[in-house]
């Protein structure tokens, strides 16, 4: 058979130096997120959307493959580029695309006609082979004959010649399963190079080997997409009914007869139609059951990104997290110092300066911006209708907020027009911004700050009243915020309004709160330390009541007015202040560090302290739902924004306890190490347009890790409001029944102590009217008195001690036989007998 020839083409390849060619570095990350499985023999190149690759670099920024390439592809002219397999490294990647639309036609040229000429080369030699085929003939087998090959093979089996050395290792018990510690060391290394040692050479002198003469075969598979052509331009003719003329009475009759027999299944149909979504698609849900966390699909949650910066966070404390609304993939963290008591008394006097962080994920080493705070800030949040605005607390209990807007607009001014040289060089600093305003001292709180809420769009607190009440100004269509709420442990509740501001003699601004509250102690003198707090959602009608914990573990349930509308208006009229109403229990046996709503259900609300955490209902003095104890003390916790029956909770071991009440209540569904040191801090970020949903992590060493929840966690099942709804009025019910049940008990304990103080007290009556009887018996004795039928006067004696008898029992048994003796007295003509006299005192 003649050897292969290689296909003649006419056109050969595009050298390094030929103009329109953008080599390109493809990961196997990239190229799975692109689809991207190009092969040099059977499928070389492929089209790639334009728009796609920009947006990949738009949200990964330098970490994208596409980065160097970002002005040829911006500057394509149309909407698709070619991207063509460099398997020899012709342009030094493993890739390269083609940035002119001349270069992509010569290129998908030459791969058509080398195509063409493999498959006419083909042809040929299967034609060749045919012709040169001999004749399949069947030949018989021949007898085997032994010619000494047995003996071969024997001589060239491995014999032992030699006694086999035992070598037996042992070491003593003690030295099992010990503690070691492993370090770098601090840059001294020693480096082994080969060498060639003359001692240990070996050479091979003879070799045994068989050779069969059996022809090559390999298994070669190839798979190409196929992308089928759709015109995505359809136009469709609406059939029109002619008007052929009016009917005649007998198919007006026929019609008629038609309606009234389909009348009732088409009715029965449309009611089908109102109670069941004809809509849903049913192939959406399949595979839920599977997807469930005991399955080997992809259940785990994956760390997605973390972030540190080594001037700002590292070895600090993330206390608080917080997603921009509105932006993806920006997040911002605050970092306080890890000081304890005694640290913070030596440093008191200086002027502190703390920072608040706002990654990109665009950038992952360096932030984008950075907040300057006077002091460690342990509470913030963005306004959630304006991410421009930033406002938080202090540990000096100072309140203060930023108007990035600027900032903003110059950040993203530079990510569009992209990084100089000179600035790609100084990356090192992040632009800082100063707050816009900060509270006075004397008008703050007095110690740290530990919660910040915004109100809810379209409400507002009353400056002198207090009432909270919809705005009178405004668009009604565009609702804004511009107050919020703080919370400390000095036993205050501020209201704040970044509008409200006043001038000082100085020419300086002054800013303070619009509204005071202060919670006194429960139980003895002083105040209030709280710690978490929780405002009721305004809804048709706006209240005052919050919810709060404290320092000592209490859940407190309050209202700052408690008034009807009518009494709100009159104290609108009259400007009069209004005492506030506590309610309490004990929900920890320690501060509480986290209090939230769930997302679904208004009245149903989490506490996370000590070592557990409860699930609590509006209305009720007991938690409906305890968990267990875990082993490490609990830091924080979560509800799901997606999942009505899932909860993350964040322990003192640097793992994070994954909840959902559809599976189990006893212990956690899922536990995964996050950090070597405490989680501090928790935070959801979820997106509808990417089923993407981030857990924002954030640990004592000042690392903020970004986890992606698992498609299990994140996607609810079928009907799951309903069914966590029907669990939480079970458990509402159940402790109702514990509530009612333990009073009815205590009910029958108060009873019972009564009777047996009556008893008692009974008892006592009677021992001293025996002791009484006994006495005038004696002194009746000692005088001689007797009684007309000469009995002694002390059967009278006995007669009074039997009449205080105590018990109901006992004095209706006494009155039956008195009735006997009285019939006995009557038939036998008895007297009965007389009472004694009052025995004369004994001198």
């Amino acid at each position: 058979m003649p050897p292969k020839k290689k296909p003649v083409v006419e056109e050969k390849p595009p050298e390094p130096s030929t103009p329109g060619i953008q080599p390109v570095f493809l990961t196997q990350q990239t190229c799975d997120m692109f689809n991207v499985a190009l092969d040099a023999d059977a499928n070389p190149y492929m089209l790639l959307n334009c728009q796609k690759i920009l947006d990949d670099i738009q949200f990964r920024g330098k970490i994208s493959d596409w980065h160097d390439s970002k002005t040829v592809i911006q500057a394509y002219p149309e909407p698709e580029i070619l991207l063509v397999i460099d398997e020899d490294n012709v342009y030094g990647q493993n890739y390269f695309l083609c940035s002119t639309v001349e270069s992509k036609m010569n290129h998908m040229k030459v791969a058509a006609s080398e195509e063409e000429a493999s498959k006419e080369q083909a042809a040929e030699e299967a034609k060749v082979e045919e012709e040169d085929a001999p004749p399949k003939e069947l030949v018989p087998p021949r007898p085997w004959e032994n010619l000494g090959s047995d003996v071969e093979m024997e001589n060239a089996k491995i014999k032992s010649k030699r006694e086999r050395i035992v070598l037996s290792v042992s070491r003593q018990r003690k030295h099992f399963a010990g503690s070691y510690r492993f370090y770098d060391e601090p840059g001294d290394y020693q480096e082994f190079r080969p060498y060639r040692d003359q001692n240990f050479e070996l050479l091979l002198r003879e070799r045994d080997s068989e050779v069969q003469a059996v022809p090559k075969t390999s298994a070669v598979s190839v798979q190409t997409q196929w992308f089928r052509k759709i015109n995505s331009s359809l136009q469709y003719e609406p059939l029109m009914v002619m008007n052929t003329g009016d009917m005649d009475e007998a198919t007006t009759a026929k019609v008629a007869e038609f309606m009234e027999n389909v009348a009732h299944r088409t009715e029965e149909k449309m009611w089908q139609n109102e109670t069941f979504d004809v809509f849903e698609d049913d192939y959406a849900k399949l595979g839920e059951e599977e997807a469930t966390l005991g399955s080997n699909l992809d259940s785990s949650i994956k760390e997605y990104q973390s972030f540190t910066d080594i001037t700002y966070s590292k070895n600090k404390v993330v206390s608080c997290i917080d997603w921009m609304p509105g932006g993806r993939g920006v997040v911002a963290v605050s970092c306080t110092e890890r000081m304890t008591f005694d640290d913070r008394v030596e440093v008191d006097g200086t002027v502190p300066i703390s920072y608040i962080l706002i990654w990109n994920f665009i950038d992952p080493i360096h932030p984008q911006f950075i907040l300057e705070a006077p002091g460690d800030c342990y509470a913030f949040r963005f306004n959630p209708l304006d991410p421009n605005i930033l406002a938080a607390g202090c540990i000096n209990g100072q309140t203060m907020y930023w108007e990035m807007s600027a900032i903003m607009a110059q950040v993203k001014a530079k990510q569009n027009a992209g990084y100089s040289e000179d600035e790609e060089k100084d990356t090192t600093t992040a632009p800082v911004l100063k707050p816009a305003l900060v509270s006075t001292i004397e008008g703050s709180h007095k110690r740290c700050v530990t919660t910040l809420i915004w109100l809810d769009p379209g409400t507002e607190i009353h400056s002198r009243t207090g009432v909270r009440h919809p705005k009178q100004h405004g668009d009604p269509d565009k609702p804004t915020t511009q107050q919020f709420v703080t919370i400390a442990s000095d036993g205050m509740v501020l209201f704040w309004d970044i509008r409200s501001t006043r001038d000082d003699k100085n020419g300086g601004v002054l800013w303070t709160p619009v509204y005071r509250l202060s919670l006194p102690a429960i139980e003895g003198a002083g105040d209030l330390g709280g710690m978490q707090l929780v405002l009721q959602p305004s809804t048709a009608e706006v209240t005052s009541k919050f919810f709060c914990t404290s320092e000592e573990g209490e859940f407190i349930i309050g209202d700052w007015l408690g008034l009807n509308k009518t009494q709100e208006k009159a104290a609108e009229e009259t400007e009069a202040t209004t005492s506030i109403s506590l309610e309490s229990y004990l929900a920890h046996h320690g501060p509480c560090c986290a209090l939230e709503r769930s997302p679904f259900f208004d009245d149903i609300l989490l506490t996370v302290g000590d070592s557990t955490f409860n699930i609590i209902k509006e209305g009720l003095k007991q938690p409906i739902m305890t968990s267990t104890s875990a082993t490490h003390s609990l830091t924080t916790g979560k509800w799901s924004p997606t999942r009505a029956g899932v909860l993350v909770t964040g322990k003192g071991d640097g793992s994070v306890d994954v909840w959902d009440l559809l599976d189990r209540s006893d212990q956690p569904s899922m536990s995964v190490d996050i950090a070597s040191s405490a989680i501090t801090s928790l935070e959801f970020w979820s997106e509808s347009k990417t089923h993407q949903q981030l857990l924002a992590v954030g640990d004592e060493h000042g690392t903020l890790h970004i986890m992606e929840m698992p498609r299990n966690l994140r996607r609810p099942t079928g009907h799951e409001e309903n069914v966590m709804r029907s669990y939480y009025d079970r458990e509402e019910r159940r402790v109702q029944y514990m509530q009612d049940r333990m009073a009815f008990r205590a009910q029958e304990l108060v009873q019972k102590r009564g009777e047996e103080a009556q008893r008692q007290r009974a008892e006592e009556e009677a021992a001293h009217a025996a002791a009484a009887a006994e006495a005038a018996a004696a002194a009746a004795l000692a005088a001689g008195q007797v009684g007309e039928e000469g009995e002694p006067a002390k059967v009278a004696v006995v007669q009074v001690v039997e009449e205080k008898k105590e018990s109901k029992e006992d004095i209706l048994a006494e009155q039956e036989y008195l009735k006997l003796e009285q019939e006995c007295r009557k038939q036998f003509g008895i007297k009965d007998p007389v009472p004694p006299e009052e025995p004369a005192p004994v001198a």
